[in-house]
């Protein structure tokens, strides 16, 4: 199995552009240098240097010229391990925002925030995602003893466990959209990366969540059960089912779209529908997330497996016993993105395997096999592809078994060839799709109309061809009004028996789609009412009704149950994030939304949000705060300042903070106390309703504060928890005092068997009724101590999902103990008697 030599390196290529120039001023400066072709929809240039001029003088030079953006064409892909990476990526998109006049999420810089935002304080000192931090986690947290969560009468004697001492979900379900552009119709759910028909039996089907594990359907589609709640992660990026039996499934972990590289083991393999699961291929896939499985169409016991985005090189990866062990085919090393058969034979008993791959140095990798991947020739690459690709799609001709469709996401051209991929026919001409976040979201699909292929296209938006790519039309309509469908397109299954059938995934869930190749038009069906995987940010409890939850959502707004819990409606905007009842009219609410967007609702059923936005800039979370007992109208932190909102107005504090804060805490005791969290390991505290504030972290370690919690008897006696993957430190801390000059901190993190592990906390309170009784969120999931931090239990024993926990939040009747998850949506555990 010898692997191909590696493609001999490309010209030097920079990306430039300025605000200020135009193209003709940009192609005289640039002229002299080499040779300029536009990125589509970017207002950028990439610039191919001529020969001999080396990288590094050629930026010095166009800066000298007053080109404002020089880039390397690195930062057109994204290194999901490294921080440093993805702000690259994310300063080039600014810079296309400032040169076409758009806002940063009209070209696509939003998910790359979001994951800015969730790695600056988990990275390692060299800005690199540490995977043993979450394995090690994970081994402590089996280790550790299951929580009994109850109270000892008068603080003394044996444990009484409460009533519903195990958790529920919440919600939400049957989530509605808060507005149609890039949202479509109700109803939604949290982002699918994969979703399967049994070919067997088609009406069983198998859904691969981002952040949610794996589900499955028994109806087509229409209701969907979790399946993998007891996994040590929950990211999932493809799901496949054997030709044969429909309880034969395997699910590649970790999340491939997301770049969330750190939670990934390997293959999870069923042989009972998902009622039980084994963890195999882990020393052959090593660190890598795997992209995409596929079954041999005519032997099941033969499986392919593309894997990357780990620290290692990626493979393509075989088995012939049923995805019982896996090997390498020695495949070119780099990330491969996916790989599928030819529904047709090339000749008698041989059909033919596309895979491909990019975003390394590498190269840009497409590749086929036919003796079932034992072997892979390379092909050459469309003459299109001059930068190396990210997030590369392949798909076989469903009428030529020569022929095969590519999308480049980073190139943007979508290209076919009907001789095995010897030449290439660029197939982009009249497509006009908004290719903003398309390293992020893309996919090729194939069906048949007849003699003509039909060719789907996920980007923005959901396009299809119903002649192999002649003429094109948007299907999905996610950009307009109109929209049918939500924005940001991962995956496309078609029918076994149905080529105009099948289902789409995105960040909103999943839809069926029906096609008419007549019209090049289709129908989206939402079948997302029965998940529970939304990623929340954060969890807001009305004061009073415990039928009204709220929270921010990654890429789904800020779903509110709003007094029925059956059917959610979701408020504005983007991504979600803090949100907020106002204690004393909680009719009066607040949803926020990326970078430091504030609304305000007037009412308990209000549809349309009065904007209440202060001035500067924030966090992409957007932190918010209600104050309680005399003052209930919210804080937040934009340009380095809490600010308060009052008579529809924000005034700012006196003090100036070091860092815009991640999270603003209110005190349960005293309202007029405010508490700010900072990433750089700061933490500030007012004592006069946020007009001046002092610092009050002392000796604590000098990383990410996840939140901090005072006592609900004790003034001044506070707990933090830190959010980071250092095994040198602990993770919660308590300060018997903070109202001193130098706060002293202790670690109660813990340790043996009964220690925390040491993963990145992100939230913790402390218990109504007991004041040495914590409870603490982590990525792994929720802790709690009874002993004042003396020892830990592990809560996701008593019916959690072993998910990632951004907020705790006690219910105001002391009753409940509600959890916002990140791919799990929102649970709750009794706490009284």
């Amino acid at each position: 199995m010898l692997a191909p030599a590696a493609s001999p390196a490309g010209p030097v290529e920079l990306i430039v552009g300025s605000p200020s120039l135009k193209i003709e001023a940009i192609a005289k400066v640039a002229g002299q240098l080499g040779r300029l072709t536009s990125l589509t929809g970017t207002g950028l240039y990439r610039l191919t240097l001529k020969d001999g001029l080396t990288a590094q003088n050629a930026k010095l030079a166009l800066k000298k010229k007053g080109l404002d953006y020089v880039f390397s064409t690195e930062t057109l892909r994204v290194d999901p391990n490294s921080l440093k990476s993805v702000e690259q990526h994310i300063e080039m998109k600014r810079a296309s925002a400032k040169i076409l006049r758009k806002t940063a999420e009209e070209v696509g810089v939003d998910f790359y925030e979001a994951l800015e935002f969730y790695l600056k304080p988990r990275v390692d000192e060299n800005g690199l995602l540490p995977r043993d931090a979450y394995e090690r986690g994970a081994r402590q947290r089996a280790r550790m003893p299951i929580a009994r969560v109850g109270k000892k009468q008068n603080g003394v004697g044996a444990l009484k466990v409460a009533t519903g001492a195990n958790w529920m979900f919440m919600g939400p379900q049957g989530l509605d959209v808060p507005y149609r552009q890039y949202y479509g119709v109700a109803t939604i759910s949290g982002r699918k990366n994969d979703v399967v028909y049994a070919k067997s039996a088609p009406s069983t089907m198998y859904a691969a969540s981002a952040g949610g594990g794996v589900w499955k359907s028994t109806d087509g589609g229409t209701n969907w059960l979790p399946k993998s709640d007891g996994w040590k992660f929950l990211h999932s990026s493809t799901v496949a089912v054997s030709p044969t039996d429909a309880n034969l499934v395997l699910a590649g972990t970790g999340d491939y779209v997301g770049f969330f590289s750190a939670q990934t083991f390997g293959i999870m393999r069923s042989t009972d529908g998902g009622a039980t699961w084994t963890n195999v291929g882990v020393a052959e896939l090593s660190d890598k997330i795997v992209s995409k499985i596929a079954f041999d169409p005519d032997d099941p016991n033969i499986v392919l497996a593309t894997a990357g985005r780990g620290v290692t090189a990626g493979d393509i990866y075989r088995s012939i016993d049923g995805g019982q062990s896996w090997t390498r085919t020695g495949a070119l090393d780099g990330s491969w993105d996916t790989v599928n058969y030819s529904p047709l034979e090339i000749s008698p008993g041989v059909r033919r395997a596309w895979a491909c791959g990019g975003g390394t140095a590498s190269g840009t990798k497409i590749a086929y096999s036919d003796d079932r991947g034992v072997t892979w020739t390379m092909v050459a690459n469309p003459v299109g592809f001059t930068t190396v690709e990210q997030n590369l799609h392949v798909a076989a001709s469903a009428n030529d078994p020569d022929g095969v469709y590519v999308i480049g996401p980073i190139n943007q051209r979508v290209y076919k060839s009907m001789n095995g991929g010897a030449a290439w026919t660029e197939i982009t001409a009249g497509l006009n799709a908004d290719w903003s976040q398309s390293d992020y979201d893309n996919f090729v699909t194939v069906g048949k109309n007849g003699a003509n292929d039909v060719v789907y296209i996920g980007l923005i938006s959901v396009h299809a061809s119903p002649n192999g790519g002649s003429t094109w039309a948007d299907i999905g309509l996610t950009a307009t009004a109109s929209a049918k469908w939500h924005n940001d397109q991962h995956s496309m299954t078609l029918h076994p028996t149905n080529p105009n059938e099948g289902f789409v995934c995105a960040d909103g869930g999943l839809a069926q789609v029906v096609y008419n190749p007549a019209g090049n038009s289709a129908t989206f069906t939402m079948k997302n009412a029965s998940f529970g995987d939304e990623q929340f940010y954060s969890l807001a409890l009305h004061p009073t009704n415990l039928g009204f939850i709220m929270g921010g959502t990654q890429d789904n707004a800020t779903p509110a149950s709003r007094n029925n819990l059956a059917a959610w409606k979701n408020l504005y905007a983007g991504d979600g994030g803090f949100a907020g009842f106002n204690k004393a009219s909680p009719g009066t609410h607040y949803t926020t939304a990326q970078g430091g967007s504030v609304y305000r609702y007037d009412s308990d059923l209000d549809t349309t949000p009065v904007g209440v936005t202060p001035t500067g800039a924030s966090v992409f979370v957007t932190p918010l705060a209600m104050g309680n007992s005399g003052y209930t109208d919210p804080f937040t932190v934009t340009g380095n300042k809490l600010r308060r909102l009052s008579a529809n107005r924000w005034t700012a504090s006196k003090t100036t903070l070091s860092s815009n804060a991640e999270r603003v805490v209110v005190s349960s005791l005293n309202g007029q106390r405010i508490f700010t969290c900072h990433a750089n390991g700061d933490i500030y505290m007012s004592t006069n309703n946020g007009s001046t504030l002092v610092k009050i972290d002392g000796n604590l370690p000098a990383f990410a504060i996840g939140s901090v919690c005072e006592s609900r008897f004790t003034n001044y006696d506070m707990v933090a928890v830190i959010q980071t993957t250092d095994a040198s430190v602990g993770r919660v801390y308590r300060c018997a005092n903070v109202n001193v000059a130098s706060p002293v901190w202790t670690d109660i993190s813990g340790s043996g068997i009964t220690g925390l592990p040491k993963v990145p906390f992100n939230c913790v309170t402390r218990d109504p009724y007991d004041a040495n009784t914590i409870y603490a969120g982590s990525d792994i999931g929720a802790f709690m101590s009874t002993d004042g931090g003396a020892t830990w239990s592990n809560m996701n024993g008593l019916g959690l999902p072993n998910v990632h926990v951004n907020e705790l939040v006690v219910s105001n009747d002391k009753t409940w103990l509600y959890a916002a998850t990140f791919g799990r949506g929102i649970w709750r555990i009794g706490l009284s008697l």
